[in-house]
């Protein structure tokens, strides 16, 4: 009996020490504390809506789809994949190319190639160029899509697992 007392005595001042540590500095739980509100300057509290103002708001991309879609390639990240597409401009001062995404249906993501057309167009007759853009699928994307179609004015490109 006399060597249980001892180890049951150390036990209950353990468990009763452990809700000491909750409440210190030493729980990283408890590192940052509780919030307050903090009025400003003029004594007012500022609340930020949660829906902006200008959520309504559109921006409307005026580029237009690149002229064909000649290589469509899908490179695995840590992070998901890289979507890289090339295609021939239609215009030889074509600019700006962006892989922007338009829908997902059916498991298929579609990305229109736009590129943007200088309002001063030259009328030089040059040859078409090839222009490649990229796009950033994450993993969480990536996991809801079978395939990812690229699509120009003149045809499109399908990448399929």
């Amino acid at each position: 009996m006399r060597p249980v007392l001892p180890m049951v005595l150390a036990a209950s001042l353990a468990v009763a020490g452990c809700s000491q540590i909750s409440q210190s500095w030493f729980n990283p739980l408890n590192w940052f504390g509780g919030s307050e509100t903090v009025a400003n300057e003029d004594g007012t509290v500022v609340l930020r809506p949660l829906v902006p103002e200008n959520a309504g708001d559109r921006v409307i991309d005026a580029r237009t789809l690149i002229g064909s879609v000649v290589d469509l390639s899908v490179d695995r990240t840590p992070d998901g994949a890289i979507v890289r597409a090339t295609g021939t401009t239609t215009a030889p001062s074509q600019f700006n190319a962006e892989l922007v995404p338009t829908s997902i249906e059916n498991g298929v993501l579609n990305l229109a190639f736009r590129v943007q057309t200088p309002a001063t167009a030259t009328t030089a007759q040059r040859e078409p160029r090839q222009i490649t853009a990229a796009y950033l699928v994450d993993n969480q994307l990536l996991s809801q899509i079978r395939s990812i179609q690229v699509q120009g004015s003149q045809n499109s490109r399908i990448s399929r697992r």
